[in-house]
């Protein structure tokens, strides 16, 4: 068994490698002790202010639940394109193509892509594609869509292997803030790290731009704080 540990943290060496100390120091310190903090006893922020559970902790895949069910399928009812609330602000399609266009990428992909409403809007200026945790949103995405089922905050050494650098730029939007166990913001950060060639650009809440910062200072990731919104 204690081989097979061995090993197993030898690959991840492979992939983390001397690029990315902190990831490597979080999860040799036992960052999975934090499995049971949640944004509200991080930022002691009202419940109503997070999507987390009721019970105030957390499983494992707590968080496809959270993006999926409580909030996902429901919000595609009122923000897809012809839904009772479409998507265009915080940010607008316009900000999230003016930052993209800085870049000047070749090629982009949206983390958390959801249904696609955000592709629908940037596929005729950019090489754009998606993933998604869920695959019953990505059952929702208009055809044609370049999308596909990836879990960025999980350890997929495989997936690192074959698409490192893979993207010049990686874009996400209010899917951060339903990571609330440190150690899968800390995989997502770093597995963003190793398929970003150029830039990383998070629109998330403030405080949760302010907890990212704490896991890398690696100039990729550039974030763009947006506001607590009904939606």
């Amino acid at each position: 068994m204690w081989q097979a540990a061995r090993l197993r943290e030898r690959a991840a060496s492979e992939i983390v490698g001397e690029k990315f100390p902190i990831a490597r120091r979080l999860i040799g310190r036992g960052i999975r002790a934090l499995r049971h903090r949640s944004w509200q006893i991080l930022f002691r922020r009202p419940t109503e202010n997070v999507f987390a559970s009721k019970q105030g902790t957390t499983s494992r895949r707590d968080y496809r639940v959270l993006w999926a069910g409580s909030y996902g399928l429901g919000a595609y009812e009122r923000q897809s394109r012809f839904g009772t609330k479409p998507l265009v602000a915080n940010p607008t399609v316009d900000e999230v193509r003016a930052a993209l266009q800085v870049v000047s990428p070749e090629s982009v992909l949206e983390i958390g892509c959801g249904w696609g409403r955000l592709m629908e809007e940037l596929e005729g200026d950019f090489k754009v594609e998606g993933c998604d945790v869920s695959a019953e949103m990505l059952a929702r995405c208009k055809p044609g869509l370049r999308v596909f089922q990836h879990d960025i905050a999980v350890e997929n050494l495989d997936f690192l292997r074959k698409n490192r650098e893979r993207w010049d730029v990686l874009f996400t939007r209010g899917v951060m803030l339903y990571l609330t166990e440190p150690v899968h913001v800390a995989y997502a950060m770093n597995n963003m790290l190793m398929l970003a060639k150029k830039k990383i650009l998070i629109w998330e809440w403030p405080e949760v731009c302010d907890f990212m910062k704490r896991f890398s200072d690696s100039s990729k990731f550039e974030y763009h704080p947006i506001e607590h919104r009904d939606e």
